[in-house]
């Protein structure tokens, strides 16, 4: 009994006797604020990834589309020029017109690459969606268990990546681009949101301190 009465805390410092500090309410808040912090930008860097994903698939479709379009019309009109060649030399001039045009196709496409750029735009997008999947399984998995040094390294290593992926990327189309900005702007109201949550589920574990007259 005498051993518990001297380890019993004192109300004025919220230490016990023997000088060993008790966990209170304000340590925790504190770790869940940094979680929040950095579950906050994991979810920033989760659902800018997502948005660069749409974005370049959107680039490989227009360069897909930039592609077909060139490559079918050098070829119609390759096939044409021919096919006046042999009906006779009363066409000859549109026939060596068309031959022209189909040439000039031909070394657009060869200058554009619009099949290279399709292929680096799906890379590109394959690198955001593995960057993606990181952030969200370093969100949802990782850091509940983790210390504060270790969750803030692997924030800084995924940042690291996410700038790679960022600077190796296509450049986008104007289309592609307006459609980022409205996955951005839905994103920034869902980031709002995950932080809402986030401070009712602190407000609702962490309890309120307690004033002097309830000591």
């Amino acid at each position: 009994m005498a051993d518990r009465e001297k380890r019993r805390p004192d109300p004025k410092d919220g230490k016990p006797s023997d000088g060993r500090a008790t966990p209170g309410p304000g340590r925790a808040l504190g770790e869940y604020s940094w979680r929040a912090a950095i579950g906050a930008e994991l979810f920033w860097i989760e659902e800018t990834c997502s948005c660069a994903t749409l974005c370049q698939e959107g680039t490989a479709r227009v360069w897909r589309a930039i592609n077909l379009f060139l490559a079918g019309s050098a070829v119609v009109t390759s096939g044409v020029a021919g096919s006046m060649m042999l009906a006779g030399s009363r066409y000859g001039i549109v026939a060596g017109a068309l031959a022209l045009v189909a040439a000039l196709l031909s070394t657009l496409i060869g200058m554009l690459g619009p099949a290279r750029r399709e292929g680096q735009a799906n890379e590109s997008a394959k690198a955001f969606e593995t960057v993606q999947a990181l952030a969200r399984q370093a969100r949802q998995v990782d850091l509940p268990a983790q210390y504060f040094e270790q969750a803030r390294e692997a924030l800084a290593t995924l940042t690291d990546r996410w700038q790679e992926v960022n600077q190796s990327a296509v450049p986008v189309s104007r289309w592609a681009r307006l459609r980022i900005g409205k996955q951005i702007a839905l994103s920034d109201a869902a980031e709002q949101r995950m932080t809402e949550r986030m401070n009712d589920v602190v407000s609702a574990i962490v309890p309120p301190p307690r004033t002097a007259d309830q000591f």
